[in-house]
């Protein structure tokens, strides 16, 4: 099926002129091309996504940010976000009683200043150090902010235009904001909520109760609002594109429920595909002597819960109410950051701001010396070829295998049959769909697309959406075969005759100047994969958020090399930040009589391969070559799975499916 590193195994030896001064022109297309890229992506709006984010380990303990810091005003931090460009806090509380602000004309007391929804905002150094302050008025409670550095000045994110409710539980002597806001941090102003300088937003209609955070790392805006009528109101989050936010396209990436496990809620920050979640309460010598404050991890695209943890952080601190929550880049290091309002002594009630952070992620990646184990083995497929690869539908506990379409049939508007060489050169190829246990459901056929060196799926409900190349093409380094120029996205339908022209594909060229592409889809982490060449010589792997692409968005959150040193290679497939690569042949009694198949692990963040192990699976099978990875999730247990293309029996060299993998997990490097 597959190539090696840097080559295709059927190639043309001996170019000619002709051919040389072809490769000469590609390069040179291609080192513009690059240019322009690289040029686009420094410019572009935002910071640049340098990781595949990872999920905080809430076990890990806390550690001092600073403590004790005094604020604006001695009411509580209500929220905090942290402005990693130019290394700023900004801290937002209630405003504070007996103050005449603006254009005034009177001193507030602490509860109308709570019901019209006005806050202050301090501004401090990394240490806690106070730089500046600023009044909002009529905005709402503070509950979260968030901070968007564009060069040295600061735009601020937070509810706005505060309304009260009658029938919230303490009678509506709170104001919360209904709509978003977006400003810049000015030293001393008074910013009544009015103001044109502000720009609002409304991304969820009949929404109240609306907060915000930003997640410049990853270019994201998280919201979290409440939507229903009294006495079922439910709080959700959900999570938009910042750029394309700000324009006016309020489509979110996922959108999930607040679980049901929290007590009094104290906070929220978004961080890649997860959202991380305060509650709790301060000390209180009957009720809560001890602190009651935890963390709440959820999978955005899943929707689950995956953590909970008390914390004691700050366990020392007088009163100890939690408020908040941003991240912090600090260096290399990311920190899940929280935050504590507390007295400022034994006899002064008056608060002071603290904040802990978390810097460990749980890393996990395959065990590849876990002995493997068999999913099936010996299933026929639709055609008679070597399956190519092939995809685990884990919503639906479906496989659709991929196979270059056999020889002797005319499909669809085709007018005559061709011959396998003929499929094989214009990328046609077969899509199986399988039960768990390998039994066959449906097929699909496609017209021009590519050799199917991988696939991806994407369940949306009962519809599986195929990802797969497209658009193929042979080169005068393998004349034999068509390989994907682009990706495209499509809904299996079975019994299908799907040509690469028809508008029912969605397709998408995130790489420009690439060519061989091929794709994964990492579902549980919301991610795409794509493998793919530039310089028609060297392969390479970029990792995008799954819905930010399909948006087109073609930001990569990280970009790893091909390693050196594999053989044929055989298929790829990621989970998380790692990648996992098939390589090897099928037996050969001189070259290869006991097998060669190899799996490499590549951490993608760092780009290095960080294991590699020949494996033994399938051992007795017939021709036994190597063919596909997928990952699937059975219930708790996620597997790695890779596959064999084997002969029927010894007299019969018709293709059978086989899939094996791997289940155990070890701590990542």
């Amino acid at each position: 099926m597959g190539n090696s590193n840097n080559q295709t195994k059927k190639s043309v030896e001996n170019p000619s002129l002709w051919k040389k001064l072809y490769f000469i022109r590609r390069k040179l297309t291609q080192a513009m091309m690059i240019s322009l890229a690289f040029i686009l992506l420094t410019i572009g709006e935002g910071t640049a996504q340098a990781s595949i984010p990872e999920e905080f380990d809430l076990s890990d303990p806390a550690v001092s940010l600073f403590t004790n810091k005094t604020l604006t005003d001695n009411t509580v931090q209500q929220s905090f976000a942290i402005d990693n460009t130019n290394n700023h806090i900004y801290t937002v509380q209630v405003t504070a009683s007996g103050q005449q602000l603006g254009t005034e004309t009177r001193t507030y007391t602490s509860a109308e200043r709570t019901l019209k929804g006005d806050l202050t905002v301090t501004k401090l150094s990394s240490t806690g150090t106070i730089l500046g302050k600023m009044y909002l008025i009529g905005f709402g409670h503070g509950m979260s902010i968030g901070v968007e550095p564009d060069g040295t000045t600061a735009y601020l994110w937070t509810e706005v235009d505060a309304a009260n409710d009658t029938t919230e539980s303490d009678g509506g002597l709170t104001g919360y904001g209904n709509q978003l806001a977006r400003f810049p941090f000015v030293n001393n102003q008074v910013l009544v909520n009015t103001n044109t300088s502000i720009t609002k937003y409304s991304p969820v209609l009949d929404a109240d109760r609306t907060t915000v955070n930003i997640d410049m790392a990853n270019g994201l805006l998280t919201i979290r609002y409440r939507t229903g009528v009294v006495g079922n109101r439910i709080f959700h989050y959900s999570v938009y594109d910042l750029a394309k936010f700000k324009t006016g396209t309020f489509t979110p990436l996922a959108t999930i429920d607040q679980p049901s496990s929290l007590d009094s809620f104290k906070g929220f920050v978004s961080y890649g595909s997860y959202l991380y979640l305060l509650d709790g309460n301060a000390y209180n010598s009957s009720t809560n002597p001890s602190g009651n404050t935890y963390i709440t991890t959820v999978n955005f695209n899943s929707g689950v819960q995956v953590d909970r943890e008390l914390t004691n952080a700050g366990s020392s601190l007088l009163f100890r109410e939690p408020h908040g929550m941003s991240i912090q880049a600090a260096g290399t290091d990311i920190r899940l950051s929280l935050g504590f309002a507390s007295y400022k002594s034994s006899t002064d009630t008056g608060k002071n701001a603290n904040i802990f952070y978390k810097d460990a992620f749980i890393s996990k990646m395959f065990d590849l010396s876990d002995p493997a184990e068999t999913l099936y083995t010996g299933k026929a497929l639709t055609d008679s070829t070597l399956q190519q690869s092939f995809a685990i539908d884990n919503t639906n506990n479906h496989t659709y295998m991929v196979q270059v379409t056999a020889a002797g049939q005319q499909l669809g508007t085709e007018t005559r049959t061709y011959t396998s060489a003929e499929r094989a050169l214009k990328g046609d190829l077969t899509v199986t769909k399988l039960s768990s246990t390998g039994t066959i459901l449906g097929k699909m056929y496609l017209i021009g697309f590519g050799h199917g060196v991988s696939i991806g799926v994407e369940p949306v409900g009962t519809t599986a959406y195929l990802w797969t190349e497209v658009d193929a093409v042979s080169d005068v380094y393998d004349v034999y075969n068509g390989y994907g120029t682009q990706l495209a996205r499509f809904p299996f339908v079975n019994n299908q005759v799907l040509v690469s022209t028809s508008s029912s594909l969605t397709k998408y060229a995130p790489v420009a100047g690439a060519d061989r592409t091929t794709v994964n889809i990492d579902m549980a982490n919301g991610l795409l994969t794509m493998r793919y060449r530039l310089d028609e010589t060297f392969f390479h792997y970029s990792v995008f958020n799954l819905a930010q692409l399909k948006m087109g968005t073609f930001k990569p959150l990280a970009t790893a090399d091909q390693p050196t040193g594999l053989g044929t290679f055989q298929g790829f497939v990621s989970y998380g930040s790692y990648l996992y690569l098939l390589d090897g042949n099928a037996y050969n009694a001189t070259t290869n009589p006991t097998g060669n198949t190899y799996i490499t692990t590549v951490n993608l963040n760092s780009g290095l391969q960080v294991d590699r192990e020949l494996t033994n699976a399938g051992n007795s099978l017939l021709f036994r070559e190597p063919e596909g990875m997928s990952i699937q999730v059975v219930g708790t247990t996620v597997r790695l799975c890779f596959g064999f293309g084997s002969y029927k029996s010894s007299t019969n060299t018709d293709k059978n499916a086989n899939i094996f993998y791997k289940d155990a997990l070890i701590t990542g490097t």
